[in-house]
């Protein structure tokens, strides 16, 4: 599986700047409260996402 920024799902498909690649779909993870800094970081319920930190 294609899973890096530069190659998100498909050769030569670039995330844009503040996205990472998780599971293979370009995701902003500044404000995800699922993707929260990085792919696959939960915040607790009721916990906001707010620049990569869940607090």
């Amino acid at each position: 599986m294609l899973g890096n920024k530069n190659n998100c799902g498909q050769c030569s498909h670039k995330c844009r700047f503040g996205q990472r690649c998780c599971g293979a779909i370009c995701t902003y993870v500044g404000f995800n409260p699922d993707h929260c800094g990085k792919c696959n970081k939960k915040c607790k319920s009721g916990a906001k996402c707010e620049y990569g930190y869940c607090g």
